[in-house]
């Protein structure tokens, strides 16, 4: 990161580019996926410390959007945070996606995430107590639990938790974990999961089982997640192998599944492999993946190339 420092404030920015060349079996384009940038301020000698954070994708606007603005206070294993952020709940959710081998998260966690429809931020405040040396957590929220469009609220709240071990048996670590969330709902955008317009009110519950298996140069992780929408229930799974080939080539193969209330797609799991390929420590990333359904069909197979390259290193 840059660090600029003024008064008793340091602050730091950083952002980066995805420019991604992706498809089908019978056409291509290219797209921004990801324009990020932010910037963080702290007090060095103090607990307190901001961030803000700003998006642009060509697919969804002509111009950048607002994602983090928060403050925040930690002390020893205590962090608090308020604003407007991502809310802790599900381990793929918690990976920055500029560290991730895949290309994309997996369709359950992209759908059923208390932030969903809300570029998977939600404005509220949060209580996270993290032990760094056993790799253990705890994380309680509380936030809005309307859409963060939605003019009116209902004055309702979404509360939201995670909770995760460190366990170390002999050079593998074990993080388990589980996740829930719950809010009374009222007019609120489910499009994800019902691939349509419909706006859901009433009792919405949701929650996960999650575990990371860490084995020298290769990992395994999974989870399973499933929402409670009234009387209708919908949920998916993923299960993501990779490790890394050479200092600067990593591999990965995923498999997943989403039951979700649209008609029009299947529920066939899909598969993929990744392959990526870093440039300087980090600074340039390559990376291609290949999707399709477990049962191919030509029309489900997706391909896509992408570079990635950090602003400042």
């Amino acid at each position: 990161m840059n660090a600029l420092a003024g008064g008793n404030v340091a602050a730091e920015w950083n952002g980066y580019l995805q420019e991604r060349l992706s498809g089908d079996a019978d056409r291509g384009q290219f797209s921004v996926r990801r324009l990020k940038a932010w910037l963080i301020c702290k007090d060095p000698d103090g607990p307190f410390a901001g961030r803000i954070q700003a998006l642009y994708r060509s697919d969804r606007a002509k111009y950048p959007v607002l994602q983090d603005a928060y403050l925040s206070f930690g002390r020893g294993v205590i962090l608090l945070k308020a604003g407007q952020f991502v809310p802790r709940f599900s381990l793929q959710r918690s990976q920055n996606d500029a560290f991730a081998t895949v290309l994309e998260r997996a369709m359950v966690v992209d759908a059923l995430i208390p932030g969903a429809e809300t570029l998977a931020r939600r404005v509220g405040i949060e209580t996270i107590l993290e032990d760094h040396k056993s790799a253990s957590m705890l994380a309680l929220g509380i936030f809005n639990a309307d859409d963060m469009e939605t003019p009116q609220g209902s004055g309702n709240l979404f509360l939201t938790s995670r909770c995760v071990w460190g366990l170390h048996f002999q050079g593998i670590t074990l993080h388990p974990g589980m996740s829930f969330a719950c809010r009374r709902a009222r007019n609120v955008d489910i499009h994800k999961i019902s691939g349509s317009s419909e706006l859901f009110s009433g009792q919405d519950t949701r929650w996960g089982l999650e575990n990371l298996i860490e084995l020298r140069k290769w990992s395994v992780q999974g989870e399973y997640l499933q929402a409670s929408l009234g009387n209708r229930i919908v949920s998916g799974w993923y299960v993501i192998v990779e490790g890394e080939i050479m200092a600067t080539d990593r591999v990965a193969f995923s498999i997943e599944r989403f039951s979700d209330l649209d008609p029009a797609t299947g529920d066939d799991p899909r598969i993929a492999i990744i392959c990526q390929h870093l440039i300087n420590r980090n600074k340039n990333k390559v990376k291609v993946e290949l999707q399709c359904n477990l049962k191919y069909q030509r029309e489900s197979l997706f391909w896509a190339l992408q570079w990635q390259y950090f602003l400042l290193q």
